[in-house]
């Protein structure tokens, strides 16, 4: 004979959620580069190609 309990999870407070832990490991390994374009212009910091050249 087999019971099975039926009980709902408790719901993951905001502290403790998945999103919650991720958001702070990327906080975490964060890199402060002082360029503000780094991201438009990523292919000049690594190739040394001309900005705004594509």
């Amino acid at each position: 004979m087999f019971v099975e309990e039926n009980r709902t999870p408790e719901p993951a407070t905001p502290k403790d959620s998945d999103w919650n832990k991720l958001r702070q490991l990327i906080q975490n390994c964060a890199v402060d580069t002082d360029i503000s374009d780094l991201a438009q212009q990523h292919d000049h910091y690594l190739y040394a190609i001309p900005k705004g050249e594509l």
